[in-house]
């Protein structure tokens, strides 16, 4: 948490001096660096959670990332959309870019995987 608050105070220094020559009140530039720190803390979440999933089912990244439909990957990319869901603010548009699927795919996985055995399973080692 300290590494992230010397981040914002960087961003926040950063951010003042390429726009001294302007009047912009300090309150704008602190919500601007506190949405640059938010979309990297969420940037690395949804590796996180995209690691922890491979990790957990034993599955390769570029194996997880390809267009296979087997069952396994089925159910693990439906586990990532549900916890990425859940831990980040991101749209479903950003969740399905990560892992090559757009916002349709990852809508399908919230809403009919969430009740499958298996799934929860997974969801469940990671949380």
């Amino acid at each position: 948490m300290m590494l992230l608050n010397k981040l914002q105070n960087k961003i926040e220094k950063i951010i003042s001096e390429k726009l001294k020559f302007y009047s912009i009140d300090e309150s704008i530039i602190i919500e601007l660096s506190n949405n640059i720190i938010t979309t990297i803390v969420s940037i690395d979440k949804l590796d996180e959670i995209l690691q922890a999933v491979c990790i957990v089912e034993n599955i390769e990244l570029d194996l997880f990332l390809s267009n296979k439909r087997d069952r396994y990957l089925s159910e693990a990319r439906a586990a990532y959309c549900i916890l990425a869901k859940e831990k980040t603010d991101y749209s479903l548009t950003r969740i399905g870019k990560k892992i090559n699927r757009d916002y349709t795919t990852v809508m399908h996985h919230l809403q009919n995987s969430s009740n499958h055995h298996s799934v929860k399973e997974i969801v469940k080692k990671i949380r």
